[in-house]
């Protein structure tokens, strides 16, 4: 059995965190967006433990199981060492972790006697009751009945991140249909058991509502926490650019544009290629480059037919993957401007990340970008290419001053909001 975690008496309710996204990505050398909330969700909860009682939790399809403190620590420490520092540290071995996640969980033992909340958990509660369950990270939330079985069971209060809708509003989008589906569970595990969902962007918050509603679901207490910005991205705006990193300056050169986010059709990549194979027929040498920062993602075959096999794409489009915040730091300050011709987001990091550093924005006139940007990025219709490719050459001659006005969010802020629906006083 796992170390119990420490109990505190507090007139707090105890929090127990799902760490399972966490300790699936372990491995990734830089986070997503829902990792960088998960694991500042992570931290939060982890920093609380000298005053409230604290848990993580790792779930295995419907089964859920204590982890020991010691290691939940240990992978936290690790994931921001590495992910918001920019340390060089190694990941945690990942055949042992999965070993120690996989022992904890047993999960057909626990499916056989229908015990789908471990009875070291159940032990842990009996000096903490009545705690407060966070799931920030979204994986497993789709087990309705796990859920309702926290609230009956141990008296839980349900807290939940939620970060989009995407999956239901375009299933074209979704790397699958059975993912579309799994996220229509988690709308109804949301709807039915949370206390209090949190969204990233008032226009998340209203979908959520609207789809409730469109589904005769209940709506629960949701309210707005958008994204914070690492606080390095604040301050490098104080300071004087740094220079392009030797290890990235043989193959990224001003004048250059950047773009951020995973290559994959919702990204509208393909707006870009097909404008730059343009700009390279006509202006030869004096095309500005393309730097695209993000890993092949699915469902783009064409995409990647233009990368791999066009010679003009070839000559002025720059793939990078796995930049640590600081050369992304770098990267976006040196740029012309940030790209992000999306088709649909839930927020936009990448624009808050360049508007924050007063680097030019030109992005998709859609609900999220538009509320994110706070009307200091342009912005053009996703599907009108042509105005694309003039704004863009406009602003390659133009001489880049970094004079944006923006106000981020900020982390503290966010983590006192979720806060406020994690100081419940026990009932």
């Amino acid at each position: 059995m796992p170390k119990p975690h420490h109990a505190m008496p507090n007139d707090r309710r105890p929090l127990i965190f799902n760490l399972t996204r966490l300790a699936s990505r372990q491995s990734s050398r830089t986070p997503t967006g829902v990792d960088r909330v998960d694991l500042r969700h992570a931290r939060f909860v982890l920093e609380r433990s000298n005053r409230v009682a604290v848990a993580f939790v790792h779930q295995q399809k419907d089964v859920l199981s204590l982890v020991p403190f010691d290691e939940a620590r240990r992978l936290i420490d690790n994931l921001w060492e590495r992910w918001v520092l920019s340390h060089p540290r190694p990941p945690l071995p990942t055949p042992r972790l999965a070993r120690r996640f996989a022992r904890w969980t047993n999960m057909k033992f626990r499916r056989r006697i229908d015990t789908l909340i471990s009875s070291s958990i159940k032990q842990w509660l009996q000096g903490n009751p009545s705690p407060i369950y966070l799931n920030s990270g979204q994986v497993g939330v789709h087990h309705l009945h796990l859920h309702q079985r926290l609230i009956d069971e141990l008296g839980a209060q349900l807290v939940f991140y939620l970060h989009d809708l995407i999956p239901i509003d375009y299933p074209e989008y979704a790397r699958s249909l059975a993912g579309t589906e799994t996220h229509r569970q988690r709308m109804v595990t949301m709807a039915k058991t949370g206390a209090t969902i949190f969204t990233n962007s008032e226009y998340t918050q209203r979908r959520f509502k609207d789809y409730c509603t469109e589904q005769g679901l209940p709506i629960p207490e949701v309210r707005v926490l958008p994204i914070g910005i690492e606080e390095h991205f604040i301050m490098a705006r104080r300071q004087p650019k740094n220079r392009i990193p030797e290890a990235l300056a043989p193959r990224v050169y001003p004048p250059y544009f950047i773009t951020v986010g995973t290559i994959e059709p919702r990204k509208n990549h393909l707006l870009l290629l097909h404008i730059w194979r343009q700009l390279a027929a006509e202006l030869g040498h004096d095309c500005p480059l393309l730097v695209i920062v993000g890993r092949r993602g699915w469902e783009n075959e064409n995409i990647l037919d233009l990368l791999d096999r066009s010679p003009a794409i070839r000559q002025y489009v720059v793939e990078l993957t796995d930049l640590n915040d600081t050369d992304l730091i770098t990267l976006l300050q040196n740029a012309k401007a940030l790209l992000l011709p999306s088709f649909e987001e839930g927020w936009g990091i990448p624009v808050a990340e360049a508007l924050t550093l007063g680097t030019p924005v030109l992005c998709s006139d859609i609900p999220a970008l538009r509320e994110c940007s706070q009307g200091a990025a342009i912005l053009l219709d996703p599907l009108d290419s042509a105005a694309w490719r003039e704004a863009i050459r406009t602003m390659a001659s133009a001489h880049t001053t970094n004079t944006v006005t923006y106000t981020p969010h900020r982390w503290p802020e966010h983590l006192e909001g979720l806060a406020s629906a994690c100081a419940e006083p026990v009932p």
